[in-house]
C-alpha cells in the first residue's frame, strides 16, 4: 500500500512538474483527450450502446446536399471493417494516426460512392430489378453444388437479403457510370493531340524483308561492286583501356621482342579476344564494323602485311 502511494505521489510531482513547464501543452493534451472520450466513448453511451447503435449515425460530410456518415452496415461502416481488417498486422505503428488514416480513406472511398450514385440518380437511371436479381442469384451465399439454391435464398434473414440486393444495385449503378464517363466522346482536337504523341513512333529508317525474298542477281551484284568488303583476313589485337602511353609501351615491348603478341594480349588486353592470345581469327572485311567502326582505321588495318603491326589508334 505504501508503495502504491509513494507511485501515486510521484506521478502527481511529476505532472505538476510538467504543467509549470509548459501549461499550454498540458491543458492540449488534456482537452484533447475530453475531446475524444466523449467522441467515442459518451457519444457511444448516448446511442444507446454501439458505436452508432440506437440509429444515431455519425456525419462526416455532404456531397450536394447528401450526407456522408458512418451508419453500421452502410458502404462507410462495411469499408472502415475491411480496412481496419487488412491493417491488422500492421498495427504496431502510432495507433492514433493509424487510425486518423483509416478513417479518411474510409471517407474517400464513401464520399466517391456517395458522388457516383447521386449523379445516376439525377441522370435518372435506375437499375432494372430483373438485372439486380439476375446478379443476386450468382452471388456465392446462394450457391449450391455450383447452382443457385431458392432454399438458401429463403433461409437468409430477409433485412440481411435486402442489403445485399441494394449493394449490388448500387454496385451495378457505379459500374454503368464508370462506364459511361470512360466511353465519354473525345473532342477531336483532344484525339488528334494524342495521337501526334506517338508520331515519331511511326517512322521508321529501314524495311527489312526475308532474305529468300531477294533475288540472286542482286547479290552476285552488289558483291561484284563491292569485292572489297568481302576479302578474308586474319587479324589479332590488344585492347588497352588504361591509356595511350600504356598502348605504346606495349606496343614497343611486342617489336622490341622481349613479349610476344599473344603474351601481351593475355595479359594487357581488355576484350573477348584476350584469352586466345588476341586472335579474332578469319573474318571478312564487312564483319569488321563492329570491331573497328572508323573506316579509314579499318582501311588501314585490313591493308597490313602479314606479320606487320599497326600504330597505336
Amino acid at each position: 500500500m505504501a508503495k502504491e502511494k509513494k507511485t501515486s505521489e510521484k506521478n502527481d510531482s511529476e505532472m505538476m512538474r510538467r504543467f509549470k513547464a509548459s501549461p499550454f501543452v498540458v491543458i492540449g493534451s488534456f482537452a484533447i483527450l475530453i475531446l475524444v472520450v466523449v467522441t467515442f466513448v459518451g457519444g457511444d453511451l448516448l446511442s444507446g450502446g454501439g458505436f452508432g447503435a440506437g440509429g444515431g449515425d455519425l456525419t462526416f460530410g455532404y456531397y450536394d446536399k447528401v450526407p456522408i456518415g458512418y451508419v453500421p452496415g452502410n458502404f462507410f461502416a462495411q469499408y472502415y471493417d475491411m480496412i481496419v481488417r487488412w491493417r491488422q498486422n500492421t498495427m504496431n505503428q502510432d495507433i492514433s494516426f493509424m487510425g486518423y488514416q483509416i478513417w479518411r480513406e474510409a471517407f474517400e472511398a464513401a464520399a466517391i460512392h456517395t458522388a457516383m450514385l447521386h449523379e445516376m440518380k439525377k441522370s435518372g437511371y435506375t437499375t432494372p430489378a430483373k438485372t439486380v436479381d439476375r446478379e443476386v442469384a450468382k452471388l456465392p451465399h446462394f450457391q449450391e453444388n455450383g447452382r443457385f439454391s431458392l432454399t438458401l435464398y429463403r433461409q437468409m434473414d430477409d433485412n440481411y437479403r435486402l442489403s445485399l440486393w441494394r449493394q449490388v444495385q448500387d454496385d451495378i449503378t457505379k459500374d454503368i457510370f464508370n462506364s459511361d464517363v470512360m466511353g465519354l466522346l473525345k473532342p477531336a482536337a483532344e484525339a488528334e493531340f494524342i495521337s501526334r504523341m506517338a508520331f515519331l513512333q511511326r517512322n521508321f529508317a529501314m524495311a527489312v524483308f526475308s532474305v529468300d525474298a531477294y533475288p540472286d542477281t542482286e547479290y552476285t551484284a552488289y558483291a561484284e561492286e563491292n569485292s572489297g568488303l568481302f576479302r578474308s583476313v586474319h587479324l589479332s589485337m590488344i585492347t588497352v583501356s588504361s591509356s595511350e602511353r600504356e598502348a605504346q609501351r606495349v606496343l614497343a615491348l611486342i617489336k622490341e621482342g622481349e613479349i610476344t603478341f599473344e603474351d601481351a594480349a593475355r595479359a594487357h588486353s581488355k576484350d573477348n579476344y584476350a584469352d586466345r592470345g588476341g586472335d579474332m581469327g578469319p573474318r571478312t572485311v564487312h564483319e569488321l564494323h563492329f570491331d573497328i567502326p572508323e573506316d579509314t582505321v579499318r582501311e588501314t588495318v585490313t591493308a597490313l602485311a602479314k606479320g606487320e603491326y599497326s600504330a597505336v589508334m
